[in-house]
């Protein structure tokens, strides 16, 4: 992780942090979940926390450490996972500063889409779970990558009507698009998998609103607009 996505994650507010960790808190205080807290001892000032009893202290990245009893990675990634911050696989330095502002940067992720490639978790995905139209992903632009750890992962791209890229979806192939028979399929508050990965990741900026706007372009008047709930279904009314 980059210094900077480190300390994004530190400046989260750390009462909020706390609630989700399941403390109530009241008036910037808490019961201590490290000691058998009876009178809220658990402060919290300037976006830290501290006990006045046990004397546990520390900021949003440590509390989770000890709440949850994980190490600083796993840490970083529950609070990103839990607050929709994008911990980011590609570096680009030259970019850093609109990455900092929030802003979505379309040139870091626009050449993906200009030459897709389906691993084959990704085409296993499409065209044997979905059953979908090969034209139709050409069209819709599906490209796929692997992380560092080895998860797979599909990137679906959302433009404008005027084909602007505008944001970034990212599927994790690793867990099952529908329940097994017998089997229901949950995963974690957080939107994690069964694998302890996020089930769907956005860079930061992204704007997945609307998907498949340039197809407006290629409608005529009077011809029927079909409106599915999200772009996997639009992908299967399209082979349709």
């Amino acid at each position: 992780m980059e210094r900077y996505e480190i300390e994004k994650l530190r400046s989260l507010p750390c009462e909020g942090v706390a609630q989700r960790l399941g403390l109530t808190v009241k008036h910037h205080k808490a019961l201590c979940p490290f000691h058998d807290d009876h009178t809220p001892s658990f402060t919290f000032k300037n976006n830290k926390f501290k006990c006045w009893a046990c004397g546990e202290s520390g900021d949003t990245i440590s509390l989770t450490e000890k709440v949850l009893g994980k190490d600083f990675r796993e840490a970083c990634r529950w609070l990103a996972n839990e607050n929709n911050v994008i911990l980011s696989e590609y570096k680009s330095p030259s970019h850093e500063g609109e990455v900092r502002r929030g802003l979505f940067d379309a040139s870091r992720y626009e050449r993906y889409f200009s030459s897709p490639f389906l691993n084959e978790e990704a085409r296993h995905f499409l065209f044997e779970e979905r059953k979908l139209d090969e034209r139709v992903v050409r069209w819709c632009r599906l490209t796929s990558w692997r992380d560092r750890r080895g998860v797979p992962w599909l990137q679906i791209p959302y433009y404008d009507q005027q084909g602007k890229l505008v944001g970034v979806q990212n599927r994790n192939l690793t867990a099952p698009s529908k329940p097994s028979r017998g089997k229901a399929y949950s995963h974690s508050p957080s939107g994690e998998t069964e694998g302890g990965h996020p089930r769907f990741m956005f860079p930061r900026g992204s704007k997945c609103g609307i998907y498949n706007l340039p197809v407006l372009n290629l409608l005529k008047p009077g011809e029927p607009l079909y409106i599915a709930e999200g772009c996997s279904d639009c992908w299967s009314l399209l082979s349709a």
